[in-house]
């Protein structure tokens, strides 16, 4: 409920994903935003590059952030594990536009901005 701007287009693609990755022996299904960015930790010490060795962006290690979009596992999984996320989980890349989740008044902003983009082109 807090993903408004998630597509039929993207919850089919997860269903026939999840399909799939159940044939290749996974256990459940979650989407995920795709990061290559240069991060950092608390400490500023480089998470997923090398800051002696400048690569370029799109070169880097993408790092994959749970966005709360959606999460498909079944039963068994759950029971497993315990947890919505299964022992041996595959992702879905969702598109950014879509993967918003209002949680304050500034993605609630991007939220609407995203809105605007996806159905007017703007």
């Amino acid at each position: 409920t807090t993903n408004p701007l998630l597509s039929e287009t993207t919850i089919r693609l997860a269903l026939d994903s999840y399909e799939e990755s159940i044939a290749k022996g996974y256990d459940s299904l979650f989407s995920v935003n795709k990061f290559q960015s240069r991060f950092y930790n608390s400490d500023i010490k480089p998470i997923n590059h090398d800051a002696a060795e400048l690569l370029r962006t799109q070169d880097l290690q993408p790092i994959y952030e749970e966005n709360s979009c959606l999460y498909l596992f079944s039963r068994g999984s759950f029971k497993m594990s315990g947890a919505r996320i299964g022992l041996n989980p595959n992702i879905l890349i969702t598109n950014e536009l879509e993967s918003v989740d209002i949680d304050d008044d500034n993605t609630w902003e991007k939220a609407n901005i995203s809105h605007k983009i996806l159905n007017h082109g703007i």
